[in-house]
């Protein structure tokens, strides 16, 4: 009867490490969450990048075969959701034209086109997914249609090369908001 039966419980130090354990593996699992969250972002918006270059080619293989590439320039800074819209369903987390205020308060994760300034937004979600892409202030990734010329004449309808989608810099931002289109 020499030894006595200890009652069943944690000690408080095995209540200290399981705790510790747990608190490890929750930060692991989070941290790698967050990272494939950060990724899926990344990826869709690439797939819309994607999407928005098959629109502007698609429109840019009409004008070539039809010998209309003077008609290009009414696409200038237009919405090229439209020009994806005619190949396949734009994204679900694309919100539409949105204008001042509207487009100040656009939730993030979300792309909208500026009517008044010519510019398609992605409004991004976690910032770190994109590094190495020009940001603007509020964390926003602009776009414009363009049109690319041949050569110096530049008003001639019959230079033009191409109608490409540019993603503004930070110089193309500023040029982009200092005075709107219309």
């Amino acid at each position: 009867m020499g030894s006595i039966r200890r009652a069943g419980g944690f000690t408080q130090f095995e209540l200290v490490v399981c705790l510790l354990l747990m608190v490890v593996v929750a930060s692991t699992l989070y941290s790698r969450y967050m990272a494939l969250v950060v990724d899926a972002e990344r990826a869709a918006f690439r797939g819309v990048l994607g999407w928005l270059q098959a629109g502007v080619n698609v429109r840019m293989s009409l004008a070539v075969t039809s010998g209309d590439l003077g008609g290009l320039h009414s696409l200038e800074g237009s919405n090229p959701m439209v020009l994806v819209a005619q190949v396949m369903e734009p994204p679900s987390n694309y919100l539409g034209e949105l204008a001042g205020a509207a487009a100040q308060e656009a939730r993030r994760g979300s792309w909208y086109f500026d009517p008044d300034h010519g510019v398609l937004v992605y409004r991004t979600k976690y910032q770190r997914a994109f590094d190495g892409f020009v940001l603007a202030d509020d964390e926003r990734i602009g776009f414009q249609l363009k049109l690319r010329y041949g050569s110096a004449d530049k008003g001639s309808n019959h230079r033009i090369s191409g109608l490409g989608l540019e993603m503004l810099d930070s110089d193309g931002w500023q040029r982009a908001f200092a005075q709107p289109l219309r």
